[in-house]
């Protein structure tokens, strides 16, 4: 019998928010009249930022940054605590880029911003605050 990876379970759950967005990609491509051109842009740019966020919190789940040597003796592990502020940061503006959507993709991209926040909570609590 082979083992479960404990990790197979948090990126798996990654591909529900990517589902998510991609849906919401879809649909604002199908949406009629289209938004306005500058709406557009800010939405895709939250899809993007959606589908970064996405990439950084598995990064954060991974944890492939080398531990750093302190001044004061200790060791960090320096581009993790980067990672995981980023993955926050862009999940938050994501949300905030959702809003210039409509209907369907604006909610769905909502969703999909508030559980990448989640599992970027649940990647800073699994590799111990």
């Amino acid at each position: 019998m082979t083992r479960f990876s404990l990790l197979a379970l948090p990126l798996l759950l990654c591909l529900v928010p990517l589902a998510i967005t991609l849906t919401a990609w879809q649909f604002e491509r199908r949406l009629t009249p289209p938004l306005p051109s500058f709406r557009i842009l800010c939405f895709r740019c939250g899809i993007v930022l959606s589908i970064f966020s996405l990439l950084v919190t598995m990064s954060c789940w991974v944890d492939p940054f080398p531990l750093v040597h302190t001044p004061d003796g200790g060791y960090s592990i320096a581009w993790l605590d980067l990672a995981w502020k980023v993955a926050f940061s862009t999940a938050s503006l994501s949300i905030i880029l959702a809003l210039f959507g409509r209907s369907w993709p604006r909610i769905l991209l909502i969703v999909s911003g508030a559980l990448l926040l989640l599992l970027a909570f649940g990647a800073l609590l699994q590799n111990g605050v």
